[in-house]
């Protein structure tokens, strides 16, 4: 079962001006955000592992790329 937050950015991406001609398919939905939910667990793993934070190696590239997914 997919989390609240990932339902909402899923039902978003409908809403927007490219996709909102296109039919809602619940099924289709849901299967999105629980797939969503696992990137952001990924994401928030990484968030704790030495490498990403200050002073880390990958720490640059998660500023960059990684903590502004777990913003939006």
């Amino acid at each position: 079962m997919a989390s609240e937050l990932a339902r909402g950015k899923v039902a978003q991406l409908w809403c927007a001006t490219e996709t909102d001609s296109l039919v809602l398919n619940p099924i289709l939905a849901e299967k999105f955000a629980e797939l969503l939910d696992e990137y952001i667990e990924a994401l928030q793993w990484c968030s704790v592992n030495v490498d990403f934070c200050p002073d880390g190696i990958a720490r640059k590239g998660w500023v960059k790329i990684c903590q502004p997914l777990l913003n939006l």
